[in-house]
């Protein structure tokens, strides 16, 4: 289990909250520069391979345990991280029917900062990375990093949507989730695997529980 799963199992539950969907649709967004293929080098090459793609999240049950291993599975069933998805947008002579449209975005850019790393941020202003003029494909883009061990996210919405006072109770009620989770997963003494821990591809969670339980007999 990685950080990006539990913040989007927080961002699942709060938007599951906030909606009364217990089906939660995101797009989510990646920098490309992840070993994807193997052999593939990218420590010289400047730049990000940014990959979009949507995800439809389903949380069947508020338990946290439950809502952590769907997401994370779900998560580890898109192929190469997604960065197929725009290939087919974009490049493919067929017309695909892209139905599904999320309203909001997520995107965990990573750790940074973190002692005895050979790389950092650099301090130099970038400037405007976005036209002010652009407009704003998600009405809620949900942006989190790490720096020197500290978790720092950005609430970017539009405003001709949402008031500021309602992004700021939802953005205390993500906080709350993510406590939660975290509180959670601290209090855990054993690990939970899931599916995708094991190289066996067509094991369900049923399977799973079932072999957890055999062994605990044993």
């Amino acid at each position: 289990t990685e950080i990006n799963d539990l913040l989007l199992t927080a961002l699942a539950l709060t938007v599951k909250e906030w909606t009364g969907e217990t089906r939660v649709a995101l797009n989510l967004e990646g920098h490309g520069r992840e070993e994807i293929l193997e052999g593939i080098d990218l420590t010289r090459t400047v730049g990000w391979f940014t990959s979009i793609y949507p995800v439809l999240f389903e949380l069947k049950t508020d338990d946290l345990s439950t809502a952590i291993k769907e997401v994370k599975e779900t998560l580890r069933r898109v192929p190469n991280k997604g960065v197929g998805y725009g290939l087919l947008q974009y490049l493919s002579e067929e017309k695909i029917d892209f139905r599904l449209q999320p309203e909001m975005s997520f995107n965990y850019l990573g750790q940074f900062g973190q002692e005895g790393a050979d790389q950092e941020i650099a301090s130099l202003p970038m400037g405007h990375q976005i036209s002010p003029h652009n407009r704003a494909e998600m009405v809620l883009d949900v942006n989190g990093i790490v720096l020197n061990g500290r978790l720092h996210l950005h609430f970017n919405f539009n405003r001709m949507a949402y008031q500021s006072e309602t992004i700021e109770h939802w953005a205390n009620r993500y906080k709350y989730h993510l406590l939660l989770i975290l509180s959670h997963c601290l209090q855990k003494e054993d690990v939970e695997l899931t599916p995708s821990d094991f190289s066996a591809q067509e094991i369900t969670f049923e399977e799973l529980e079932e072999i957890s339980d055999l062994i605990k007999e044993i």
